[in-house]
């Protein structure tokens, strides 16, 4: 059956395993149109058995998912095998060898997908080792990988990543998640912008006088010191998450939507990026008294900056990005500022039109627009059109994950990033980064909206944060 295949899953006992990868595909099995046969491969260095792996991430399934039925649970484990292997051992390959054997011949084809959850400095081993086993290219089937973010620390070491990956599989074969490109509302930047002639017609800098992307987090690093203290807002969140989502704002339209069309529009924006000198970086108070922080440590947590894009459609429309952790709440917004309305009625109170994207934890639209006050004046006030997608009772948003592995089993790679992407991404985060001796890392209280030095920022460029203002 050619919708059959085989996922093995490189780090199987971690958060990503049991918070987003087992909850997605628990979902997918519940969904009708879902009709794959397949097999999971959990591997993992701790001894276990399959039931002792069940039983140890049954806990976090249970609350993690709303509504939890045993039953869709049972079939699902069903599916699970757990393999205790070190995968930086050749020698252990030969037993993902034999067990892959068997899995192929239950359901018939060899179509495999790798899942890589781990850190990014396994990959080149990893994917070395699957080599020396023929399990990147077998005999019939597909074979393909998936990797998580992050890829690399800067341009050099993903290059060196990609390249070693590239050595493994092809091109076609690779998927790099982002799962900000799973969020339901993220995908609708695209149909809101090419099927409403509303918008698109004035979806230029003649009429948009700002763009405001923003994702706020009120939790800090957690249990990611290690990790977070080496790569920082930057590389966590803006080299990846905010400039992709700048890049479905800002492009033109594709031909289709194939993966091939939007990865040409995203490089188009992402090649015309140009920083401007206003960058604010923070780090929250209590940072440096977590456990595995560097003594000192100057990593930022929060990043607030503007660019342009360089391009006849947006050459004077500033675009500003803000993220940081320990803030005053969890929010995903991009908000679109449109120019004052001079030149028309000669009335007070006129307000800019402005259109919110509600990404999270709210998803929905926004759109602030100025009409008649009732009564016997000739007065305006200010109205708004507010579409909430999740207040709708029967509606349960997809997670990311869920969205992103159906893609995946499908072959498209439309909402995952290329590799050239990630080339110039990385480019814009190096340039950051060189300039970030030069830079102040302030200091900001947790619970705040981050350092005071945005805001003044903001001020500078005769605007604000337009977070919540408008809902």
């Amino acid at each position: 059956m050619d919708n059959s295949f085989v996922f093995v899953i490189f780090g199987s006992t971690g958060d990503l395993t049991r918070n987003k990868l087992i909850p997605a595909f628990y979902h997918l099995i519940q969904n009708p149109d879902f009709s794959a046969t397949f097999k999971i491969i959990a591997i993992g260095r701790r001894d276990y058995c399959t039931d002792e792996y069940l039983s140890e991430i049954y806990g976090t399934i249970v609350n993690k998912i709303s509504m939890f039925n045993d039953d869709i649970w049972k079939c699902l484990s069903g599916k699970i095998e757990y393999l205790k292997m070190d995968l930086t051992d050749q020698l252990d390959y030969k037993l993902l060898e034999e067990s892959l054997a068997v899995c192929h011949e239950n359901i018939g084809v060899q179509n495999t997908i790798y899942y890589f959850a781990t850190a990014p400095e396994f990959f080149p081993l990893m994917s070395q080792n699957l080599v020396h086993y023929g399990l990147n290219k077998l005999e019939t089937g597909y074979q393909r990988i998936v990797i998580e973010k992050p890829f690399g620390y800067d341009l050099s070491t993903a290059t060196y990543y990609n390249r070693t990956l590239n050595d493994a599989f092809s091109e076609e074969s690779i998927f790099r998640i982002d799962h900000f490109l799973g969020k339901e509302m993220i995908q609708n930047i695209f149909y809101l912008r090419f099927t409403n002639i509303v918008f698109e017609k004035v979806w230029n800098h003649n009429c948009i006088k700002s763009v405001q992307i923003i994702v706020d987090e009120e939790f800090g690093i957690e249990n990611r010191g290690s990790y977070y203290d080496k790569s920082g807002a930057l590389r966590d969140m803006v080299q990846n998450h905010l400039l992709q989502m700048l890049a479905l704002v800002g492009m033109d339209s594709p031909d289709s939507f194939n993966d091939k069309n939007m990865v040409e529009q995203k490089l188009k924006v992402l090649e015309k990026i140009r920083l401007s000198d206003d960058i604010v970086l923070g780090q929250y108070s209590g940072y440096s008294d977590i456990k595995d922080i560097t003594l000192g440590s100057n990593t930022e947590t929060f990043v607030a900056l503007k660019c342009f894009i360089d391009n006849d459609k947006w050459k004077t429309t500033p675009f500003f990005l803000r993220t940081g952790k320990k803030l005053d709440s969890k929010t995903t917004e991009i908000i679109i500022e449109f120019k004052d309305n001079e030149g028309y009625l000669p009335l007070d109170n006129i307000q800019n039109n402005v259109l919110v994207i509600k990404v999270q934890p709210e998803e929905g639209l926004y759109f602030r627009f100025n009409a008649k006050k009732p009564g016997v004046m000739n007065r305006i006030q200010t109205n708004a059109l507010d579409y909430c997608q999740t207040c709708n009772i029967d509606y349960r948003s997809p997670e990311a994950y869920e969205k992103l592995l159906d893609e995946v089993i499908k072959g498209d790679q439309t909402l995952f990033s290329s590799w050239r992407e990630l080339q110039i991404s990385w480019h814009i985060i190096d340039q950051i980064a060189d300039k970030k001796a030069s830079l102040t890392v302030h200091q900001y209280n947790e619970g705040s909206t981050g350092p005071a030095a945005s805001d003044l920022m903001m001020k500078r460029n005769n605007t604000m944060w337009m977070k919540d203002v408008f809902i």
